[in-house]
């Protein structure tokens, strides 16, 4: 599904006075003066209650009151709608599996499907039968709005799968969607005090969830998993997967709970460390561990929340700042701030100026790449003028290696030199040589790419001397470090690495630019 491009139709929104046209046995839409809003060139046209259909073959456009259209152009795995007689309806080839006698109908999971009927959503199964029927309602919610959607814009309230495990009869929450999960509704307060306990072992704190919390941060999810008697962590990771937790998210917090004396192995902890860093994420994992008394003995229970967290400029605000300081010297660079800082102070988020003045930092030196404007020494300059408000440096070694790849086509010997010097820079300066994402590091960048026939056409001796300072440093590969790490039996050891001191950022203040 993708918005439409309307550039092409005059039509830009349903009108129930418009009409149908019919030339060379095929239909289009009009105005009742005439005026044509869709050419007459397709197959099937249908005026729903609050939607237009549009069909040519097996590609769809929906036209809504609203102003907004839909496109489909291909087949959901568990089918498609279809539309006969102004209903829609849901077939999977030439089977039927909901009539149409709806006013609109989308799948929601693979076996459950939301619809509309005079003006009310509610919830149908495969059989046509309702679920999710005894819905928690909150304070200013209608009972016609649709209650369950995994993608929302506001945390107030959330939206908790519940992996169920087995079929839990006489239960309208209770879905088939892979397996059996339970859907239930719980506000923002409610999760913020299943997080937040101060008596937890190792406690979430309100300084943690500060992104979670800001109006930066949207698409909250929840996910909650109780293993089996000894399935652990990996067994709730498992279940959640069945839920769709990772299907597109950048953060996670996680809380687990352990019962009563019991506590997490070193091993469940790696674990789930490396099982959520292989799942495109961006952000750090927020965690916390807790003790339940409700639970027996070698359960395991989990929540987790993921979520997005937008940068707080306006992009183009952001990507103007990256080059110029791509492109300019200190001197410039240095009065360029004073004016962003006015921007932001004036313009864009007076409110929140501090955090997302930090924010400004993060990324520039990752960025920070060769450009024919300036050289390597007064690169450097800028590079020790950064480092005094951001660390995020510290981890640039990996993204460095792949930008040797990433930037050989050029075939210049000229910005190779460049890439090393920032290389040995950020080694220098405290950059960890082993920082990995993906599951990859620096190595593993390097190994995959010259082993295999890539289509790099790098410099040899280039990445030679990249090998030669990794090794310089202590680099490893992510194997060698999975099998270091597996000779620790100390679940705090792995609490230590998952709950990592608080970074600390000198507050930036533009009396200090000189």
């Amino acid at each position: 599904m993708a918005d439409l491009s309307l550039d092409s139709k005059k039509l830009m929104r349903y009108n129930p006075s418009d009409v149908e046209f019919t030339e060379n046995g095929k239909l289009g839409w009009k105005t009742k003066k005439g005026e044509i809003l869709i050419p007459a060139e397709y197959d099937q046209i249908e005026k729903c209650a609050n939607v237009l259909y549009v069909r040519k073959g097996n590609d769809f456009e929906l036209y809504f009151s609203n102003g907004s259209a839909e496109a489909y152009s291909h087949f959901y795995e568990n089918g498609s709608f279809f539309v006969e007689n102004k209903k829609f309806g849901w077939r999977k080839g030439d089977e039927i599996i909901i009539p149409a006698i709806y006013d609109y109908i989308h799948s929601w999971g693979d076996c459950l499907f939301v619809v509309t009927l005079d003006g009310k959503h509610f919830y149908v199964n495969e059989k046509n039968e309702r679920v999710l029927t005894n819905i928690r309602l909150f304070d200013g919610e209608d009972e016609e709005e649709i209650p369950f959607n995994f993608s929302v814009s506001d945390n107030s309230v959330l939206t908790i799968s519940e992996f169920v495990g087995h079929q839990v009869k006489n239960d309208p929450n209770v879905v088939k969607m892979d397996t059996w999960v339970r859907l239930d509704r719980i506000s923002h307060e409610e999760i913020m005090q299943m997080l937040i306990n101060p008596d937890d072992e190792a406690p979430i704190t309100e300084k943690e969830l500060e992104n979670y919390n800001s109006q930066f941060s949207y698409e909250f999810n929840a996910y909650l998993a109780k293993s089996k008697a000894k399935g652990g962590i990996k067994d709730c990771l498992e279940k959640m997967g069945k839920m769709c937790a990772y299907s597109n998210s950048w953060f996670y917090i996680i809380k687990v709970w352990k019962a009563k004396g019991e506590e997490p192995t070193a091993e469940e902890l790696r674990y789930l460390r490396y099982f959520i860093e292989g799942k495109n994420r961006i952000g750090s994992i927020v965690f916390a561990l807790g003790h339940d008394s409700s639970l027996k003995a070698g359960e395991t229970k989990m929540l987790m929340l993921t979520h997005y967290n937008e940068e707080c400029f306006p992009p183009s605000f952001q990507f103007d700042w990256y080059e110029y300081v791509n492109k300019h010297t200190l001197s410039e660079i240095k009065e360029q701030m004073k004016v962003q800082r006015k921007t932001v102070e004036e313009k864009i988020l007076s409110d929140y100026i501090e955090e997302v003045w930090q924010n400004h930092f993060t990324g520039v030196i990752s960025d920070m790449r060769y450009c024919a404007n300036r050289n390597w020494d007064e690169t450097a300059k800028v590079l020790d003028f950064f480092k005094q408000y951001d660390n995020s440096y510290q981890y640039c070694v990996k993204s460095t290696v792949d930008d040797l790849y990433n930037y050989c086509e050029s075939n210049s010997v000229e910005t190779d030199e460049f890439l090393l010097n920032k290389l040995r820079w950020l080694l220098e300066n405290g950059s960890d040589v082993n920082v990995h994402s993906h599951n990859k590091t620096a190595l593993d960048v390097i190994s995959e790419n010259t082993s295999a026939k890539s289509e790099f056409h790098y410099n040899a001796e280039s990445i030679d001397r990249c090998l030669e300072l990794l090794h310089q440093y202590g680099a490893k590969t992510i194997k060698e470090i999975q099998k270091e790490e597996s000779a620790n039996t100390d679940y705090r050891v792995e609490l230590e690495i998952l709950k990592p001191s608080q970074k600390k950022y000198r507050t930036f203040d533009v009396i200090q630019i000189k």
